[in-house]
């Protein structure tokens, strides 16, 4: 799973689901990845009560690095994560492309529209970043787990347990800019989040939209 030349489709790159108990992953991670080599597919469960997002995001940023030989970006998916259909080849094009060296795949709805219109296949975040699927490159990975490890008395006291606010504060301070695939590959499916946030349909999907993502022009961007 080496580094491809630019424009060349990636070969592969390692996955890992944060489980927690209180559900199974979405059927569609399977799916989508379960059955195709040039993912490395792996499982964190979270221990449970209380629940911490933080600490199953940082276990399973931590397990993705383990697995890191030869790949060219690291992904972790929380277990309601809804895949769109054909993920596997279309993340891969899509990262191939990317104008950043960190991905969310769960477009947010008013930065999606803007692309749309613009008719870019990329966007940029509007202020807040979600953990459901972010996608980081080895070095940027490792870069994310040392700044929450130097500042955690102060990210524990303003972030709590908060997954989506340490990624947020990360980007910020260390200047990493983090861009959106549009239309949006990923979907929250589940009826709340691991926090007991609701799951409102309030994203562009491409399952939703009936687009083939593997018809995505991703080298479409500003």
């Amino acid at each position: 799973m080496g580094q491809g030349r630019p424009g060349e489709l990636l070969s592969g790159a390692v996955a890992v689901v944060l489980r927690t108990p209180l559900r199974d992953p979405h059927p569609s991670i399977e799916r989508e990845l379960g059955r195709d080599s040039r993912w490395r597919l792996a499982t964190v469960t979270d221990p449970g009560e209380p629940r911490n997002a933080w600490r199953g995001n940082q276990a399973a940023w931590r397990h993705a690095l383990s697995l890191r030989a030869g790949a060219d970006w690291l992904i972790v998916i929380e277990d309601d994560a809804q895949l769109c259909q054909r993920f596997a080849t279309a993340a891969l094009s899509a990262l191939t492309h990317a104008p950043t060296r960190a991905v969310n795949f769960y477009a947010l709805r008013k930065p999606c529209r803007e692309a749309l219109a613009r008719g870019d296949s990329w966007a940029t975040p509007a202020a807040w970043l979600s953990n459901l699927c972010i996608a980081l490159r080895p070095g940027v990975a490792q870069r994310y787990l040392a700044y929450c490890d130097a500042d955690q008395a102060r990210l524990d006291a303003y972030c709590r347990t908060s997954g989506d606010c340490r990624i947020h504060q990360f980007s910020r301070a260390e200047n990493v800019r983090f861009s959106f695939p549009v239309p949006s590959l990923v979907q929250h499916a589940g009826p709340v989040s691991l926090l007991g946030h609701s799951a409102g349909r309030t994203r562009i999907f491409c399952d939703d939209l009936g687009i083939n993502p593997l018809r995505i022009n991703w080298s479409r961007h500003a």
